[in-house]
């Protein structure tokens, strides 16, 4: 179980509370005591306990995960013929690393049906990973515009791709994926999303049979944005993310 090392003060009053322990002796010796007076209710002290696993807090220095599911880092842009997002370890929240996406978007001279966009990602060493028995996904985001700044209608998301979720590999475009937009502001904030809210995006038109299936068959997990841009427009800005984990 991997939990990140830093910042866990929410998890302190849970870890205290559940592993406090009283004397056992003694508390088996009031408890023969007293059960023919009371009515004693059983606690399950383990139904609190989730699966955690740190993806990433960056604090090794390096483009490598925390977790040993994935291959490094790697940015891309969503049109091959621009050039990729410059991405590298930045100040972290209230740490010494996070991890930046710092695009420059322009709009091409002929639409593209995938948009104009950049992301951040994450593979598996081979295949895929299942991640079905997490809940939620938790990271901590910011995201400061650059001149020009971020016109109305960018999308920023994250997403697990899952290719061969139900259909064969390739029968939708960009392949099988389920994905959550949020918005980020200048500041630093922390998002913990359900993975049952992730939804398949509405331009597949193919859809799975069932979107939780996609847990089970991660072939990678996106930080992206993307903009609907005019002929002649641009976008420019650093996404910085940091302390990704699942529970």
């Amino acid at each position: 179980m991997e939990i990140p090392p830093r910042r866990h003060s929410r998890l302190t009053m849970y870890i205290y509370n559940s592993t406090k322990r009283l004397n056992r002796p003694a508390m088996l010796a009031a408890a023969l005591f007293f059960v023919g007076c009371f009515n004693v209710e059983k606690v399950d002290v383990t139904q609190t306990s989730r699966p955690r696993l740190l993806i990433d807090d960056f604090e090794d220095g390096d483009l490598w995960p925390s977790t040993s599911l994935f291959k490094a880092w790697d940015c891309y842009s969503f049109i091959p013929e621009q050039p990729p997002p410059t991405c590298d370890l930045t100040a972290g929240f209230d740490s010494t690393f996070a991890y930046s996406l710092k695009f420059e978007l322009q709009s091409p001279p002929v639409a593209s049906p995938d948009g104009v966009g950049a992301g951040a990602s994450l593979v598996p060493l081979a295949g895929t990973v299942d991640l079905s028995t997490y809940a939620t996904i938790r990271f901590s985001v910011k995201m400061d515009p650059a001149s020009p700044g971020p016109p109305p209608g960018i999308i920023v998301a994250v997403n697990f791709g899952c290719n061969s979720a139900g259909h064969p590999p390739g029968s939708v475009r960009g392949g099988f994926m389920v994905e959550y937009p949020f918005n980020p502001a200048a500041d630093w904030q922390s998002f913990a999303i359900a993975l049952a809210d992730f939804q398949q995006p509405s331009w597949q038109t193919v859809r799975m049979f069932d979107k939780s299936e996609c847990a089970k068959l991660v072939d990678v997990l996106n930080f992206n944005v993307k903009s609907p841009l005019g002929v002649g427009q641009s976008v420019a800005g650093i996404l910085t993310f940091d302390d990704v984990w699942l529970e």
